[in-house]
This record gives C-alpha cells, sequence and structure tokens, in this order.
C-alpha cells in the first residue's frame, strides 16, 4: 500500500480545512495554516479507522497533483491496513 495521501487546503473564513480527495468525508480544520496541516494526519488516520469500524474497503491514494500537500501514514498504521485488507 502506498502510505503516501494528498490533501488539498482550503481557506475557510476565519480559518482553515484540509480535504482528502480519496478519502471522502476525511476533514480537519482549524484557526492557521499551520495548525490545520499539523492535524491532517491524526484526521487521516482516524479517518482509516472509521473505514475499518464500518467494515469497509481502505481507500487507495491517489498521485499528488501540483498545489497538493500530503501525508505519510506511519509504518505502523500501514501494517494495520494491510492486515486489515488481507482479513477483509
Amino acid at each position: 500500500m502506498n502510505p503516501i495521501f494528498p490533501y488539498e487546503l482550503h481557506e475557510d473564513y476565519p480559518g482553515f480545512f484540509i480535504s482528502f480527495p480519496d478519502v471522502p468525508g476525511a476533514l480537519t480544520s482549524d484557526d492557521t495554516e499551520e495548525e490545520t496541516r499539523s492535524g491532517a494526519l491524526d484526521c487521516l488516520i482516524e479517518a482509516m479507522e472509521g473505514c475499518m469500524d464500518l467494515r469497509g474497503a481502505i481507500p487507495l491514494p491517489s498521485q499528488p497533483n501540483v498545489g497538493q500537500g500530503t501525508v505519510i501514514l506511519p509504518p505502523l498504521v500501514v501494517a494495520k491496513l494491510a492486515l486489515y485488507e488481507g482479513m477483509r
């Protein structure tokens, strides 16, 4: 599994929010761009846990486009997701 997921940063007065094009419903927001980016990994991990709780498929990441940021899932999370998909 490719552990690199692209995200899009959006300005939303009075702050910012991040969405993951490959993971519907994975959204996070905060007051500043830096704080919003720092919450992206936790948001993505929570979304993956939600997929597992609902017994759904784990979304696969697309290639990042110009202007998109990326989040890299930690190796332990990638291993857990692979195990889940193998058992599913």
